[in-house]
């Protein structure tokens, strides 16, 4: 079923206040599958107006597979997607009187998604790095890339420079876009479901000499349990366990990588290791950064991913150096293109993919199901997304215009009564001093009431007591800054 891009940037914009004279979109391309019981899949194609305050998903396309596939068999599906895109980036759209231009963003798409929609080999093949031309090793069932290629570019790409890492022509080379750059690394799965859950896995059930002990894992899950009820209500899943691991969704590795894994490995993980870590956590930390702060950091945040991936061999061995991992090196300069890792992640398509899973109710006409229920929900209003003030609680940690820390003692209307802390440290000082990702000891109970206006809360913060990390410890807690 093919629903219109046009119809629904229309229908987008009819929701909003916003006057666009440019309309920017990333799209999003991903299977689906329905049921667990069978192989009936769906392909949305989804996509966003990035630059739309509310820049909600939507669906213009709908392919559904039969139970004998799982995915398109051919390239066919995206035509009609294709074919209007183009108009649409030639001409714009006219919008009360003006012409507003229609400009492509990204294709926001997982590895294999993103291979096949671009018509190259997957991800594990021999050259499937769609990045550089570095050629893989191929042992024990798994693709190694050992070091870094030649970067490719849209030119090279479109020349078939390598041509063993072309399959087939892809649609998409009708279009006016850089067959490279504008098919971004996802963070969501290659970072946090990629790189963070294998290094949890690896410490967790891998080899012995890189493996925790039953203790150790205990203690790591012991304290992030502990850590749940300090989360602020900008998390919508709490820490959990350890023994939980494999059942993490790729939100709670994310919390874990930049906030809560820096807290609960110290002193756990052997030293090489969490040094090793760090530096995954802070640079990814730092390519989640816009603007300046990005640009002033970006070729430190750089140096810190090509460290972690040369050492990643001598600490883990040359398997841990597959496709996920090799990606690393190309990260940063895909943040410093999108302006922060934020711009190119897939979270908000994946949210969008479980609500049309939740619209089908029976085995029968899923495709159909699905329109019915996508219809529907363009008639209900968009639901703002709420100030940083109006999610705050009693207790939570937030963090004001005037670089002050504090805990929430009272709202009051207009104003926020905090606790606020007076002595501030650094929590570490390698790879960087903690300031700098916005993570701080409390060194002593001093503290002062300070009344904030609404406006003046610029973020939240996790405030983790000391005495839930290591009772004996000379500080009294420690605080983070969320992105």
């Amino acid at each position: 079923m093919y629903f219109g891009l046009e119809e629904n940037i229309r229908c987008a914009l009819r929701r909003t206040s916003q006057c666009l004279d440019v309309i920017s979109l990333s799209v999003n391309i991903d299977g689906l599958p329905v049921f667990k019981s069978c192989h009936v899949s769906v392909w949305p194609i989804q996509c966003a107006i990035t630059n739309l305050e509310s820049g909600a998903p939507f669906v213009v396309s709908l392919f559904g597979s039969d139970r004998s596939s799982t995915k398109p068999c051919n390239l066919d599906f995206l035509l009609d997607f294709v074919v209007e895109l183009k108009a649409l980036m030639d001409t714009g759209i006219a919008l009360s009187g003006r012409t507003a231009r229609v400009k492509l963003e990204a294709f926001i798409c997982d590895a294999p998604a993103r291979a096949m929609v671009k018509g190259i080999i997957a991800f594990n093949g021999i050259f499937g790095c769609d990045f550089c031309d570095v050629q893989g090793h191929h042992e024990n069932g798994r693709t190694m890339f050992l070091s870094e290629g030649t970067p490719r570019t849209d030119e090279s790409f479109r020349r078939k420079e390598n041509p063993k890492h072309h399959k087939q022509d892809s649609p998409l080379l009708m279009l006016d876009i850089d067959m490279v750059k504008q098919f971004p690394i996802d963070p969501m799965h290659s970072v946090d479901l990629g790189v963070m859950k294998r290094l949890l896995l690896i410490w967790k059930e891998g080899p012995r000499q890189t493996r925790l002990s039953n203790g150790q894992l205990t203690v790591v899950s012991n304290q992030l349990k502990a850590i749940a009820p300090f989360m602020p209500p900008v998390f919508n899943r709490k820490t959990r366990g350890l023994e939980e691991v494999k059942l993490w969704k790729a939100t709670e590795f994310r919390t874990f990588l930049l906030y809560t894994g820096p807290i609960v490995l110290q002193g756990v993980l052997p030293p090489q290791m969490f040094s090793h870590f760090m530096c995954l956590s802070v640079a990814i930390k730092i390519l989640h950064w816009k603007g300046n702060h990005l640009k002033d950091y970006h070729g430190y945040a750089k140096d810190l991913l090509r460290n972690f991936v040369v050492n990643a061999k001598f600490l883990y061995g040359e398997q841990l150096l597959t496709y996920n991992v090799h990606s690393l090196l190309h990260l940063a300069d895909v943040a410093e293109h999108f302006d922060g890792l934020g711009q190119c992640s897939a979270y908000a398509f994946e949210n969008h993919l479980g609500i049309i899973k939740r619209s089908v109710r029976g085995t029968s006409q899923v495709v159909r199901q699905i329109a019915h229920r996508l219809h529907e929900r363009k008639s209900l209003p968009v639901q703002p997304k709420k100030p940083v003030h109006a999610q705050l609680r009693r207790g939570h940690c937030c963090l004001t215009k005037c670089s002050n820390y504090g805990i929430v003692r009272e709202l009051r209307r207009g104003t926020v009564l905090l606790e606020v802390f007076e002595n501030l440290q650094p929590s570490f000082r390698e790879p960087c001093d903690s300031t700098l990702t916005g993570v701080f000891d409390v060194r002593n109970t001093q503290t002062k009431l300070m009344e904030v206006p609404e406006c003046g809360i610029v973020s939240h913060a996790i405030h983790v007591p000391q005495s839930i990390i290591d009772p004996v410890h000379a500080v009294v807690g420690t605080v983070i800054k969320i992105l």
